[in-house]
């Protein structure tokens, strides 16, 4: 089996020419490491994000910096919970394959804690509404891969 530039990173990815993929919490910690392996396996990235200030925006503003340097990779800063906006953005893109990373980051939400006004913290919402938004890009994919 030859080398491939995402080998350096330990995952085990084959030829991702003919990939396009979706990738949502894409400017996150984890997301944004995903999406550059894809993009070193030559695969599509559609990456997305609503860029909250849970923490620092700028962070996740440099993660993307880096991201959109590389042609393969398109970003759309949408709320995923925002079906009619979801939708719209992602009319007529041939996603093959959906990496659903996207949820509030942390556990105030979950435990009843405020941060900063953040409303779907506040109402428990940021995953389990926004996992509902991302089923009408499925009607394409051949894998899905929902991580929390």
């Amino acid at each position: 089996m030859a080398e491939h530039a995402g080998a350096k990173t330990g995952l085990k990815f084959y030829q991702a020419g003919n990939m396009t993929v979706l990738v949502t919490g894409a400017a996150g910690f984890i997301g944004s490491h995903v999406s550059h392996a894809l993009l070193a396996c030559g695969a599509q990235v559609i990456g997305v994000d609503n860029l909250n200030d849970y923490y620092q925006v700028q962070l996740k503003r440099d993660r993307l910096a880096s991201l959109l340097k590389h042609p393969a990779f398109q970003f759309l800063e949408l709320d995923i919970s925002d079906t009619a906006a979801f939708n719209a953005a992602l009319r007529g893109a041939k996603v093959t394959r959906v990496i659903h990373l996207a949820a509030q980051a942390g556990v105030r939400g979950r435990i009843g804690l405020q941060h900063r006004g953040n409303r779907r913290a506040r109402e428990g919402r940021a995953r389990p509404r926004g996992g509902r938004e991302v089923l009408p890009v499925l009607k394409h994919c051949f894998d899905v891969v929902v991580a929390a």
